[in-house]
C-alpha cells in the first residue's frame, strides 16, 4: 500500500504527497523534471532496504510510481535479466520499469497482481498509467487548463485545484457512480482493466484485459475442483510474498476459511458485536484459528465507535463508495420473483439491486450493457456484481486498510480464479441450491467440513439500524436535516427493506461529505509555509 501522485504542468508535488502519510508511512520520495513531478509515500512491504522509490532504468530516461504488488515479480526479473536488463533492487517495483521498457503497454499482460502505476518516459515525453485488471488499487486523474494530476486518493489532487460537488442524482440509484465521473467536478477514476497515456496534450484511455468469452466446451466436475483449487493455492501463496508479516481476516465463513488453510498464519483477527447471534460469527472464526493454530485477535465496536471514526471513514473513502451495511439477501428475494414476475430478468435484476427509479436512461442502459454480455442468467448476475457493484467495495477495502498505513491482499481476485469462474457451467456454481458448489468440491479436505457445510453463514452483518434507531437516532435526524437544507433529498423506492435499507446511512454519509470537503470544516489546500510532513 503506497499514495502516488504525479503533475505534468504547474504544481506542488509534495504537497500532493504528503496528505498521503498515511498511505505511506513508511518512506517517501520525488522526481522532478522539466515539466513533469512524481511523488511517493512509500509502504514498506518488498525490499525494505532498497526499493526507495521513484525508480528508474539503466539510463534514467524511464522513472516509475507504483502503488500496489506484482506478486510474480521473481519469475518476471528473471526473464528480463536473461533479455539484458540491469536491476539495482530486489522491488516488484523495478520489474515495470524493465518490463515497460523491453514490451511498453504490453507489459501489463505479464503482471499477476494488484496495482495502480505511472511511468514517465523521458525519451517519448509520455505519461504512460495503468490499474490492475479488478481494480484493487485506486488512480485518479484531472486534466484541464494545460495541467494533468493524477493521485491515489481524491484528497491529493483537492491540494492544487479548487473544485466542486457534481452530485448526479443517479447516484442513488446503486448509491454509487457508475461511470468513471466522481462526485467531484472535473475529476476522474480510471476504470479497472485500463491504462492511460498522457503526451502533454491530450488524454487517451484504453482497456488491456477483460473476462474471457463464454466456452461452448466444459470439462468434468473433478477437473474443475482441481484446477480451482491449484489456482486459489498459487494465488495465496504468490500473496504470500513479503518482507513483513502477514495476518489474515477471519469471518466465519468459506472463503476466509480457504486462505486461512492455506496461508497458516501466525495470527488472525476477526470482528464480533455484542447483538447476539445474528450479528456474531465468532464461534466459527475462533474454530479456524484452533484449527490453524493462529493466535486469534477480536475487536467488538460499538454505536459510538461508529460515530466518532465516522468523518474519519468518510474522510477516507472521499468517493463515497456503497458501504455493505447487511448482507443478507434473502429478504431481498421477493423484489425479484414477485412484482413483474414475468418481465425480462434483466428488468427483475436491476428492480432487485437498485435503490430508486434512475432520473435518466444512462444508468440502466449501462446495466443492460453488462447484465446481456452473457447467456446464463447466474453469470449475468455475476457480471453486473463485479462491474457495478465490486469496484465500490474495494475502494472501501483499499481505504480502510490505507488509514492505518496496512495492505489488503485478496486471492480470490486474482485474474485468473476470475477467468476461471466465468468459465464453470452455471451448474457448478449452484447446484441443488447450494451456492459457490465447486468451490466447496475443491477444497473437502483442506477447510473443516463444520465450515464448508454451514447453512447459517451470516455475511458481513453490521447492527448499523439498530444504532440508527435508537442509539444514535437523534444525531442521524441532526444530519439528515442538514442534508435538506441543501436541497438533497434521498429518494424512497416505495419499498420496505427493512435492515437492508441504507437509506439513512446513504444521507449522512452524503452530508458528511459536504462538511468535510466543501464546507470547510477540514481544509484541503496546500500545507502551511515550513509544514513538513515527510520527516
Amino acid at each position: 500500500m503506497c499514495g502516488i501522485a504525479g503533475i505534468f504542468g504547474q504544481g506542488n508535488i509534495r504537497h500532493m504527497t504528503q496528505i498521503l502519510t498515511h498511505r505511506g508511512p513508511d518512506d517517501f520520495g520525488y522526481f522532478e523534471g522539466e515539466n513533469v513531478q512524481l511523488g511517493i509515500r512509500r509502504l514498506s512491504v518488498i525490499d525494505l532496504e532498497t526499493g526507495h522509490q521513484p525508480i528508474h532504468n539503466e539510463d534514467k530516461s524511464i522513472w516509475v510510481v507504483f502503488n500496489g504488488e506484482i506478486f510474480n515479480y521473481p519469475e518476471i526479473t528473471k526473464e528480463l535479466k536473461k533479455r539484458g536488463h540491469r536491476f539495482y533492487t530486489r522491488s516488484d517495483t523495478e520489474v515495470i520499469v524493465h518490463a515497460y521498457e523491453e514490451f511498453g503497454v504490453d507489459c501489463l499482460k505479464l503482471f499477476i497482481g494488484m496495482f495502480a502505476f505511472a511511468v514517465w518516459d523521458d525519451n517519448k515525453k509520455i505519461m504512460f498509467m495503468a490499474r490492475d485488471r479488478i481494480g484493487e488499487k485506486p488512480f485518479y486523474y484531472y486534466c484541464k487548463d494545460n495541467r494533468f494530476l493524477f493521485a491515489s486518493e481524491i484528497k491529493s489532487i483537492l491540494t492544487q485545484v479548487d473544485t466542486g460537488p457534481d452530485f448526479d442524482e443517479d447516484f442513488w440509484v446503486f448509491e454509487t457512480t457508475v461511470s468513471d465521473k466522481t462526485l467531484f467536478k472535473d475529476i476522474y477514476s480510471l476504470p479497472p482493466a485500463s491504462y492511460l497515456l498522457f503526451d502533454g496534450r491530450r488524454v487517451t484511455v484504453r482497456q488491456y484485459w477483460d473476462i474471457p468469452p463464454e466456452s461452448d466446451h466444459f470439462h468434468n466436475e473433478s477437473y474443475y475442483a482441481e484446477k480451482l483449487r491449484w489456482l486459489i493455492e498459487d494465488a495465496v501463496q504468490l500473496r504470500l510474498r513479503s518482507d513483513v508479516p502477514v495476518g489474515v481476516y477471519l469471518s466465519g465463513g468459506l472463503d476466509s476459511a480457504i486462505i486461512a488453510c492455506i496461508a497458516k498464519p501466525d495470527k488472525v483477527f476477526s470482528c464480533r458485536y455484542a447483538y447476539g447471534e445474528k450479528y456474531d460469527e465468532h464461534y466459527y472464526a475462533d474454530l479456524l484459528a484452533k484449527h490453524t493454530g493462529a493466535e486469534h485477535f477480536t475487536v467488538e465496536p460499538t454505536s459510538q465507535d461508529f460515530r466518532k471514526e465516522f468523518p474519519g471513514i468518510i474522510l477516507e473513502e472521499d468517493r463515497l463508495a456503497r458501504v455493505p451495511i447487511l448482507r443478507n439477501y434473502k429478504p431481498l428475494m421477493r423484489f425479484f420473483w414477485s412484482e413483474d414476475m414475468f418481465s425480462e430478468p434483466e428488468k427483475r435484476y436491476f428492480d432487485m439491486i437498485k435503490r430508486c427509479e434512475p432520473r435518466s436512461g444512462m444508468v440502466y442502459e449501462a446495466f443492460k450493457l453488462c447484465f446481456n454480455k452473457r447467456s446464463s442468467l447466474i453469470d449475468r448476475m455475476c457480471l453486473c456484481d463485479l462491474e457495478l457493484t465490486l469496484p465500490s467495495l474495494l475502494t472501501m477495502n483499499d481505504r480502510a486498510a490505507a488509514a492505518f498505513g496496512l495492505e489488503n491482499r485478496s486471492p480470490f481476485l486474482d485474474h485468473r480464479i476470475v477467468e476461471l469462474a466465468f468459465q464453470l457451467p452455471p451448474e457448478m456454481k449452484i447446484k441443488d441450491y447450494r451456492t459457490k458448489y465447486i468451490l466447496r468440491q475443491a477444497v473437502r479436505g483442506l477447510v473443516p467440513d463444520e465450515i464448508i457445510d454451514r447453512e447459517d453463514k451470516k455475511g458481513l452483518a453490521v447492527p448499523i439500524s439498530a444504532w440508527f434507531e435508537n442509539e444514535l437516532r437523534q444525531w442521524v435526524d441532526s444530519l439528515k436535516s442538514d442534508l435538506r437544507k441543501r436541497g438533497i433529498i434521498c429518494p424512497r423506492t416505495g419499498s420496505n427493506r427493512g435492515e437492508c435499507d441504507r437509506s439513512d446511512y446513504t444521507s449522512i454519509s452524503i452530508e458528511m461529505w459536504h462538511k468535510l470537503f466543501f464546507d470547510k470544516e477540514r481544509e484541503f489546500g496546500p500545507y502551511p509555509m515550513g509544514t513538513d510532513t515527510t520527516k
